[in-house]
Formats: C-alpha cells, structure tokens, sequence
C-alpha cells in the first residue's frame, strides 16, 4: 500500500492558506497593524504556532483557532467574536483548496498498475475528509 500525506502532496494547502489569509487581512485590515505581505507571514508563523500546541494535545483544535485570531488581531475576543473571525478563513480556505496538477494522473496510474492507495493526516479527521471530498479524491 502506498500512502500520500494529504496537505502539500496531493492537496495545495500553502496557496490555499495563503490566499484565505490575504481574505482574512481584507476583511480586518482596520485592526491589523501590519502591511499585507508582513501579515501573510505572520499568520503562518502564528498558525504554525498554535497549530503545534494543539498537535501537543495542550489546546484543542478549536481553542487553537480561537488563539490565532487573538493574536493576529492584538486584542482580546471572545470565544464567539473569534469564531467568527475564524470562520471568515475558513470560509476563504475552503474555497481555494485544489488538488496539486499532477495528482489524479499519478494515482490513476499507481491504481492502473495494481497499488493500493491511502492517506495518512495529522490533521482535523472531519476537515480532511471534507478536503478530499471537495477535490474529488476521496476515492
């Protein structure tokens, strides 16, 4: 069996990130006291950040957005208002996820030849089956 981790193989996580963060910075750029091209990479610096507290198990995957969006914006928010701010991201990044070019011809050939295929994630379990879904891999 051959297996394909899902973000930055078969899934464009990076330009997807990227764009939903520049939508992101659109919609607060008042509060945000960065330039955009500053903020792109602040963002990746702050996800990576929180992401890897709750890959510790010392957030929870909600409380780990939550904790992005108070520190990009430089502010204290409740649990709601940074759920909400979060969910405008979301929002964008789930428009912008794609399948890398090459995908579906590689793993129609591995098929072709006989391979067992599978994905392996140390993502969110429900937002990556959704990812695979929504880029017509979940085959």
């Amino acid at each position: 069996m051959i297996f394909f981790d899902i973000d930055g193989t078969l899934l464009d996580h990076d330009r997807a990130e990227e764009l939903a963060a520049v939508a992101f910075y659109r919609e607060y750029s008042q509060v945000i006291q960065l330039a955009e091209i500053d903020f792109v990479s602040r963002w990746k610096e702050v996800s990576e950040y929180y992401y890897n507290r709750f890959l510790e198990q010392k957030l929870s995957f909600q409380e780990q957005r939550r904790e992005r969006v108070r520190e990009i914006l430089l502010r204290q928010v409740n649990d709601e208002e940074a759920d909400v701010a979060f969910g405008s991201y979301v929002d964008a990044y789930k428009q912008n996820w794609s399948a890398y070019d090459d995908v579906n011809l590689c793993l129609q050939q591995l098929i072709a030849n006989g391979h067992s295929l599978g994905v392996i994630s140390n993502g969110d379990l429900l937002q990556q089956k959704e990812k695979l879904k929504q880029v017509e891999l979940e085959h």
